[in-house]
């Protein structure tokens, strides 16, 4: 699943739990800064019983996490 929102691009896949036949979500968010791409990835702990509700509670933590950080810029993601 794909979807773009508010000028970030939301990548969201649903990855199969061999054991239990779950699935984790797996976040990808782009952006651009200053001509430079951003990207920030998660893989979740948090086993979901189907493909559709991996995905979807991927792309609502990419919102969320993309309405709680916008604003964003170079110097605020450099490492410590």
């Amino acid at each position: 699943m794909e979807e773009n929102y508010r000028g970030y691009k939301i990548r969201c896949v649903a990855a199969p739990i061999r054991e239990n036949g779950h699935f984790k979500p797996i976040v990808q968010i782009n952006w651009t800064i200053n001509g430079h791409e951003r990207v920030m990835l998660w893989c979740f702990a948090r086993r979901l019983a189907t493909h559709k509700d991996a995905e979807s509670e991927g792309l609502a933590f990419g919102k969320n996490w993309i309405d709680d950080n916008r604003g964003l810029t170079s110097k605020s993601l450099r490492p410590l």
